[in-house]
């Protein structure tokens, strides 16, 4: 199992780092990109929606290139979207390699993280239970660390363009060693199939289910009210006269918590019917933006950091 629990350990950690170096960290750079390149805030908007659609629209991407190419090329063709993405960000001076930059990285994203990632931890554990809720734990870290090391890399360097570049150069460095030391010969998938019930359930049989239907619209609507909130927390709240570092974090805050709920759902659910924590979650949702929407004093940013994380 040592070869396993490795690959959980270089997955988990580009879990992270995509979602630092991505949806997060977007959010908390563009302040300084809107002002320094004179843009409006629609166009700024609109990369990180482009980002957030393409991460959505290719999922299905690294399933095929699984099939035909393996893990590893999957791998090593996302981080190098993923570099190629950052150094578009890091030299841009127009909306048009902004829009490209962002479509990449969403692309990229997907390619290094949990299509490959929970592919390859169902084939390495016999009970990939813990493995898959460490995994999205650690993958959910990553915005907290993500706003927090573009404030120190801006102290430090004072240009935006730094982030970009560091983002880059970590980004493909780890993602070299991942592809490498990733186990792709282990397969328990033939145990974990004769220690389950067969229901005869086939994937569009499930999916024409009404279940299917609510679930996957209350988790489109965490989605856009995710994304809509990692794109504009952070300038909503400077119009409001909240410093910039006080604004990422409580997004770190934000994303902090909903790394320890993704933890805790899990839990809960072995207690508590599925239908009242998603009513839960919804109405979590609901009073973290209406204190969003109003939040000036301390109260009001916590409230909102607490009820988007934890939804």
């Amino acid at each position: 199992m040592t070869r396993a629990w490795l690959s959980l350990a270089v997955l988990s950690l580009m879990f992270f780092l995509g979602t630092a170096a991505t949806f997060t960290s977007l959010g908390v750079v563009l302040p300084a990109m809107v002002k320094e390149l004179g843009w409006n805030w629609t166009a700024a908007g609109f990369g990180f929606s482009l980002l957030g659609v393409a991460y959505g629209v290719t999922s299905s991407v690294p399933a095929l290139m699984i099939r035909r190419l393996g893990v590893r090329a999957t791998l090593l063709t996302g981080s190098l979207v993923m570099v190629v993405a950052f150094l578009l960000l890091a030299i841009l001076k127009g909306l048009a390699l902004y829009f490209l930059g962002c479509s990449l990285a969403g692309l990229g994203f997907v390619l290094l993280s949990t299509i490959p990632g929970t592919y390859l931890l169902a084939r390495l554990f016999p009970r990939p239970d813990f493995a898959f809720g460490l995994y999205f734990t650690v993958g959910g870290l990553g915005g907290v660390i993500g706003p927090q090391s573009y404030l120190w890399i801006m102290r430090a360097s004072g240009d935006w363009r730094a982030f970009w570049m560091m983002a880059a150069l970590v980004v493909g460095v780890c993602g070299l060693i991942t592809a490498l030391a990733v186990d792709v010969t282990t397969d328990n998938g033939d145990e974990q199939q004769n220690s389950r019930d067969d229901f005869g359930w086939r994937p569009a049989m499930a999916m024409r289910t009404r279940q299917f239907v609510v679930l996957a619209a209350a988790y489109s609507i965490f989605l856009l009210v995710g994304i809509t909130v990692n794109a504009t927390a952070v300038p909503h709240l400077q119009s409001h006269g909240v410093s910039i570092t006080l604004a990422a974090s409580m997004l770190m805050l934000d994303a902090f918590l909903s790394a320890v709920a993704r933890l805790a759902g899990g839990l809960l659910a072995r207690w508590i019917d599925a239908r009242k924590l998603l009513l839960l979650a919804l109405a979590l949702m609901i009073g973290g933006l209406l204190a969003l929407s109003a939040a000036r004093e301390p109260i009001l940013l916590v409230l909102y950091a607490c009820g988007i994380g934890i939804s």
